[in-house]
């Protein structure tokens, strides 16, 4: 008896002795996750290491892109507060030769220089009397023996002796209004506008092109090579259309009141499929008294002729890349072939780096001079011998 009673006193002393130390292993435990718990957690090991060991606060503060917008701690007493670099912003930086330029690049066209307003053209609007004819409900220009549209809606410029002509037209005109409105009243009277059928206000845009001397064109779209993902709109010729129905599309434009003197082709699809459709809006041309200004790249309209066809075809078109060394360079290839045939057509995009780099170009050509002026200001040679003509000086028949 005694035995059993020592065995189970045994027991329970052994239990007693087990107890604390079982409370003591979760006492430190429950430390120990505590303390854990109690320390900042780090994004990254960058932000750990700029903590010291025993969880104070940050020694330097650093903010990290992904922690920006967020409060920082303030730092404790007796501690230096480090506060980030202020970022400086790197000065933009000019284009240099050959780089094209970013939409933000492209200069505002509100830089073009004021210039007094050109002589306005005899017609504003469509000489009615001589030059118009009745088509069901509509009017048409018309030829009239010898009177011409082109030549009744144009303008002839004096050129002396020496001096090479420079035809300009600005084609695509009337998209953008506020550019329109300065291209119109800045632009040398005798730069050419050939008017977009979409443009909005048309007939307004044409009239005031007109009032402020310009010579005035309608473009002729061709259906887009990239016919897969780009529509040309219902303006543009269309070839699933009879031949008929894209000459009837036409003369629907030129039934708007307008004194227009013919189209400036653009450029698109063409093979020797599509002649006949050629052969046919050149006969309309030749009907209407109207001029055809080729401004084509890849296109060889000029393998389909007319007889009696007036006609103009481009030298130097600038209506893509936009690159201003490049725009240079064509300027420069156009004063050559200037010097070696007399004249020159440029045709350009309404983007405002092309017009304004035209626009530059055009004010180093020399001024005219007489002889007597000449001898009164002892000139015996003229730098740029150029000058500028409305695109009717230049059409002929070829």
């Amino acid at each position: 008896m005694i035995k059993l009673i020592l065995k189970y006193l045994n027991k329970i002393k052994q239990f007693f002795l087990i107890v604390p130390i079982l409370i003591g292993v979760m006492i430190v435990a429950g430390l120990f996750f505590a303390n854990q718990k109690s320390k900042p957690e780090y994004d990254s090991k960058a932000e750990q290491v700029m903590f010291d060991t025993k969880d104070k606060s940050p020694k330097y503060v650093m903010t990290l892109p992904e922690k920006q917008g967020q409060e920082q701690s303030a730092p404790e007493a007796g501690e230096e507060e480090m506060l980030p670099p202020v970022p400086v912003e790197k000065a933009p930086q000019p284009k240099t030769n050959g780089e094209k330029l970013n939409a933000l690049d492209i200069p505002f066209l509100s830089r073009l220089p004021q210039r007094e307003g050109g002589a306005p053209m005899l017609h504003t609007v469509p000489y009615n009397e001589i030059l118009q004819t009745q088509k069901q409900t509509v009017k048409l220009p018309v030829q009239n023996g010898a009177l011409r549209a082109w030549e009744v809606y144009g303008r002839k410029v004096d050129v002396m002796p020496m001096f090479n002509k420079v035809a300009v037209v600005v084609k695509n005109m009337g998209i953008n209004q506020s550019n329109t409105d300065l291209i119109i009243k800045r632009l040398p009277a005798n730069v050419s506008l050939s008017f977009s059928p979409y443009a909005t206000g048309l007939e307004n845009n044409v009239k005031l092109a007109r009032e402020n001397g310009h010579e005035t064109y309608l473009d002729m779209i061709l259906p887009s090579r990239d016919f897969m993902s780009t529509d040309s709109g219902p303006w543009a010729l269309d070839y699933n259309r009879s031949v008929e129905e894209n000459v009837d599309l036409m003369e629907q434009l030129l039934s708007r009141n307008m004194a227009v003197g013919g189209f400036t082709v653009c450029d698109g699809v063409d093979d020797s499929t599509y002649n006949p459709y050629f052969q046919a809006l050149m006969s309309m041309f030749v009907k209407r008294g109207l001029l055809m200004l080729d401004a084509t790249l890849g296109v060889n309209i000029g393998k389909n002729n007319v007889s009696g066809l007036d006609r103009v075809k481009a030298d130097i078109i600038v209506d893509s890349g936009f690159d201003r060394q490049e725009i240079k360079k064509q300027l420069a290839q156009a004063e050559e072939l200037a010097k070696r045939n007399g004249s020159v057509v440029v045709v350009v995009d309404p983007k405002p780096v092309a017009v304004l780099a035209v626009a530059e170009w055009l004010d180093t050509f020399s001024p005219q001079l007489t002889y007597e002026e000449m001898k009164q200001q002892n000139v015996t040679e003229f730098e740029k011998p150029f000058i500028v003509v409305p695109l009717s000086n230049l059409a002929g028949e070829y």
